[in-house]
């Protein structure tokens, strides 16, 4: 029986091969990165956590050990990442506090409202990025967040056009302007990342807005 896909045309897909050579390269090159963004994450000091395209779940076992009171979620639309995350989630004994299913930033397979929705050098592969986080806006609780990381075009050497092509910048700001949320970009200048902040309107800047 095929697997059901997650993927919309163009978006960059993972399979088995593809998912364990992104496990192996994560876990030796991302480490500065999972570190300032868990730190980042942790000042919220969140109840629930949905990481939208997962991968291999190093990012969600590194928040299990660091935030060990928060329940935490994660999708991806790879079933090959789902099936790696799973077992290193089982290794490190976090099978309780950490649930993984696939998924994506158009279908979230959780009857749930988060504290924090994030995403991590996952945003770039969206095709309908403002689409998606509306849609991922409605699984917020009141006063949740959504946060996306993603490396820094303008902070990405010149030589290394492939991680231009990974990234994001400042200058796309319009692109990612989604009625009815406030957005703010932050430079993590320190490890080469943006991160953007999405955050509901109140309720009479909605309406305002809606008229």
């Amino acid at each position: 029986m095929k697997e059901r896909t997650y993927y919309l045309d163009g978006e960059e897909k993972f399979g088995a091969f593809s998912s364990r050579f992104y496990s192996f390269f994560s876990g030796l090159s991302n480490w500065k990165y999972y570190r300032a963004i868990v730190s980042s994450i942790g000042k919220y000091n969140p109840a629930s956590v949905l990481d939208v395209g997962c991968g291999p779940g190093d990012l969600l076992i590194k928040l299990g050990k660091s935030k060990r009171s928060t329940l935490l979620y994660g999708i991806d639309p790879s079933a090959s990442m789902v099936r790696i995350a799973q077992r290193k989630i089982n290794k490190n004994n976090l099978g309780r506090q950490i649930t993984v299913k696939n998924g994506s930033s158009r279908n979230v397979p959780f009857d749930l409202k988060f504290d924090l929705i994030i995403s991590t050098f996952s945003f770039h592969h969206w095709s309908k990025q403002a689409e998606s986080v509306e849609y991922l806006s409605h699984y917020l609780s009141p006063g949740g967040r959504i946060l996306i990381f993603d490396l820094d075009s303008e902070s990405c050497p010149g030589r290394l056009p492939m991680l231009k092509k990974h990234s994001i910048s400042t200058r796309d700001s319009e692109k990612f302007s989604i009625s009815l949320l406030d957005l703010k970009f932050d430079k993590m200048d320190d490890v080469g990342l943006i991160k953007l902040t999405f955050t509901k309107q109140p309720a009479n800047n909605a309406a305002a807005a809606s008229s």
